[in-house]
C-alpha cells in the first residue's frame, strides 16, 4: 500500500492568501466608510454649521454700518469663493471662515481692522469691527496760488471739488460736509490732486508731523484748526486767516515741530497782533517779520 502525503505548506500558502484577500476587502471597506462618515461630517453633518454670526461694533460702527448685513454678507462671499472646495462646503460651514485669509478681504476705507473668532463648541463667529476715527477734514479746492512770506499777496477763485474725513493715520474714509471755522482740523488742499476714498492724503513720511503740527496748534491756545497746502513739492502748510489777529503762519512737513510749541509761547509775549508773519520752515529756527 503506497503511503499519502499531504503538503501542509501549499495548504497554509492558499490560506494566507485568501486571510490576505479578507483583510485588504476589509480595510478598503473599513476606509470607504471612513471617508463616507468624515464626508458627511463635513457637508451634512450639523455638528459644523454655524449657528450664529455676532459683530461685535461700537457706537459710531453701528451707525456706519447699520446691523452689519452687508459686511457680513461680503465675509461669507469672500470666504466661500476661496476655492471649489469652500463653495461646495458653503458659507454656513465653520471650516469655510479661514482667519489667515481675513488680511485678503477688501475691507473698505471706512474700517480700520476687522478681527474673527471662531467657537467650535457654540458653533458661532464673532467679528469685531474697529473703525476709523475722524481726526479732520480734507477739502479739495481749484488752484491757489499762496506765495511765499516777501511776496506781495495774490488772490484767485476757489473752487471746492470734494472734502473727505480723514483719520491720525492720514486715510480718507468718508465724504464730509465743507465746514467753516475753526471748530474742526481742516486742510483746503490747492495742490491740484485728484484724490478719492481710501488714498493717503500725503504719505507714511509727511503725515505723522502733520497731525503733530495739529498737535502742536491745539496745545498752543490759539484756535487754529485750519490750514491750507499750497504744491506737494514744496512740503508745507499754511495757516492763513486775515480777518483774524494772528500772523500768517508757515510750517514745514518734512520734520517733527516739537520745536514751535516753545517758540509760539515767546512770540505771545511779543504780541502776535504786531508780526505779519511767523515762519517755522527751517527746523530749530524761526523767523518773523513785524508790522
Amino acid at each position: 500500500m503506497t503511503p499519502t502525503y499531504i503538503n501542509f505548506d501549499k495548504k497554509h500558502k492558499r490560506e494566507d492568501k485568501k486571510f490576505l484577500k479578507y483583510k485588504i476587502i476589509a480595510a478598503v471597506a473599513g476606509f470607504l466608510i471612513l471617508l463616507a462618515g468624515v464626508f458627511y461630517l463635513l457637508v451634512y453633518s450639523p455638528l459644523l454649521r454655524i449657528t450664529q454670526i455676532n459683530m461685535d461694533t461700537n457706537a459710531l460702527a453701528r451707525q456706519s454700518l447699520g446691523d452689519g448685513g452687508d459686511l457680513i454678507n461680503n465675509l461669507k462671499s469672500f470666504f466661500v469663493n476661496q476655492s471649489k472646495l469652500t463653495k461646495f462646503l458653503g458659507s454656513d460651514n465653520i471650516l469655510v471662515w479661514n482667519i489667515g485669509k481675513l488680511g485678503e478681504f477688501e475691507k473698505g476705507p471706512e474700517i480700520a481692522e476687522i478681527s474673527l473668532k471662531k467657537d467650535y463648541i457654540e458653533r458661532t463667529i464673532n467679528i469685531s469691527v474697529k473703525l476709523r476715527e475722524r481726526f479732520g477734514v480734507w477739502c479739495e479746492k481749484g488752484q491757489q496760488t499762496i506765495t511765499n512770506a516777501t511776496s506781495a499777496e495774490q488772490q484767485t477763485d476757489n473752487t471746492t471739488t470734494s472734502c473727505w474725513w480723514f483719520d491720525k493715520n492720514g486715510v480718507l474714509f468718508a465724504v464730509a460736509p465743507e465746514i467753516e471755522g475753526n471748530a474742526i482740523n481742516k486742510i483746503d488742499d490747492f495742490s491740484g490732486r485728484d484724490l478719492k476714498l481710501g488714498d493717503s492724503i500725503l504719505g507714511e513720511n509727511l503725515t505723522p508731523n502733520l497731525i503733530k503740527i495739529f498737535n502742536v496748534l491745539e496745545n498752543s491756545g490759539l484756535g487754529i484748526k485750519a490750514l491750507k497746502l499750497g504744491s506737494l513739492v514744496l512740503q508745507e502748510i499754511v495757516f492763513e486767516q486775515p480777518q483774524t489777529s494772528l500772523p500768517k503762519i508757515y510750517f514745514s512737513l518734512r520734520f517733527d515741530p516739537e520745536f514751535v510749541s516753545p517758540a509760539i509761547e515767546n512770540l505771545k509775549k511779543t504780541g502776535l497782533e504786531k508780526i505779519i508773519y511767523v515762519d517755522f520752515r527751517v527746523e530749530n529756527r524761526v523767523y518773523y517779520k513785524l508790522k
